[in-house]
Formats: C-alpha cells, sequence, structure tokens
C-alpha cells in the first residue's frame, strides 16, 4: 500500500502496478510448467498431476492402480525406460515404436536443452544445404519420425517424453478460472494481497501410447 501511494502521483517512474501484474503472469507460467512435469504431490498434493505420474509404469493414476490387469494396464505408460546412459537416434526410434498402436503415435517429443543439443547435432550429418549464395545451417525444430522434437527448460534433467497429445485433456473450472477475489487488506499492515484461484487438471486418457526415458545424457 505504501508503495501504491508513493507512486501514485504525475512523478511517477512507471506504473507499479503493471510491472508487479507482468511479474505475476510470468511467475505464474513458470509454476504451472514446473507442475506440468511434476508428479502431484508438491503443494500437500495441490499441483496438477504432471508427466511425471501420467506417463509411469508404477504407483497410482487417477485413483486406480496400475497392474497387469486390464484396468491397471491400461493406464501404465507404453516404457518407462530408466536405463540411462548416452542418448542415441536408435533407442529413440525404439521407444516410439514401443509407443506406436496401429495408426496412433507419439507426435510430440519434449526433453531438456542439453538433450535437445545432441539430437540436433546427430542430425547435422545428415543435413543438406541449398546452393544459394547465403548458406544455411541448422534449424530451429526437428522432425523425428513424424514427431516434433522440442526443449523445455522445466524438463528434469537427463528425461525425455513421448507424448501423444491427441490422449491430453486440460480441464479448467468455469467458475474458478484464474478468478481474482480482488484485493485483501490485513488488519495489522499496510498493504494489500490479491489472491488469483484457479482449479485445474491435466489429465492423459491413455497413458500407454506415451512413454519416457530418463538418467539421458
Amino acid at each position: 500500500m505504501i508503495d501504491v501511494d508513493l507512486n501514485d502521483s504525475p512523478q511517477k517512474v512507471f506504473d507499479l502496478v503493471d510491472a508487479a501484474m507482468e511479474n505475476c503472469e510470468l511467475s505464474l507460467v513458470d509454476d504451472i510448467a514446473d507442475q506440468v512435469f511434476g508428479d502431484g504431490t508438491g503443494n500437500t498434493s495441490l499441483d496438477l498431476d504432471g508427466l511425471a505420474i501420467a506417463v509411469s509404469r508404477t504407483g497410482t493414476y487417477g485413483g486406480l492402480a496400475r497392474g497387469t490387469d486390464s484396468q491397471g494396464a491400461s493406464i501404465r505408460a507404453a516404457v518407462e525406460n530408466t536405463t540411462g546412459g548416452v542418448l542415441a537416434l536408435g533407442t529413440m526410434n525404439t521407444h516410439m515404436g514401443d509407443c506406436t498402436v496401429a495408426r496412433k503415435k507419439p507426435d510430440l517429443i519434449v526433453t531438456t536443452r542439453t538433450l535437445w543439443n545432441r539430437v540436433w547435432e546427430r542430425s547435422q550429418t545428415t543435413e543438406r544445404n541449398s546452393s544459394e549464395q547465403t548458406r544455411e545451417i541448422g534449424y530451429e525444430a526437428v522432425r523425428f519420425n513424424g514427431a516434433d522434437v522440442v526443449e523445455d527448460s522445466h524438463t528434469t534433467a537427463g528425461f525425455m517424453y513421448f507424448l501423444n497429445t491427441e490422449m491430453f485433456e486440460w480441464y479448467v473450472h468455469s467458475k474458478w478460472n484464474f478468478r481474482f477475489r480482488g484485493f485483501l487488506e490485513p488488519s495489522n499492515q499496510q498493504l494489500a494481497i490479491g489472491q488469483m484461484i484457479v482449479w485445474q487438471a491435466l489429465v492423459c486418457r491413455g497413458p500407454r501410447f506415451n512413454g519416457v526415458a530418463s538418467g539421458l545424457t
């Protein structure tokens, strides 16, 4: 409140509220992205059930225990390779096949910047440049067996996810869709606190069409 009052004058350097909201937006994106790759146990289990639990062959998902019976097997990932080691295109090809059922196959491969760089380097030897005067080296995106290979700074180190995006849905409650409850002023402090609430869930309808490898270098 003090900063707001001090900033409420013709001499203000910049809009304090706009700056704070921009910072809030960037932080919110970061927080949600972290949860997308998490297992849902953070924040007293109020975090999203992210990829760490959705794309797995153990534990429970959606209140169901993963197992070998028809029900348990349907929510197990096609592959969860924890062997690790040096990344190889052959391994990626194998895991793409593990996750493919009929015409359904992964269309998105998400990994770290370090592993994305390795894919880039291993693909460079087969690159063909045009004969134009200005030669281009490298590329911004990689396609592997029809899937886009992308990097995300929030991906856990050493991980690579093979995802069929058709199997994922993001649900947001209509009432609590980033609803701002307004500013609240504590009785014993000269400040204001804003609260924004969202009820959301990331749901994988078919874990068996997805896979993950970890411990990659």
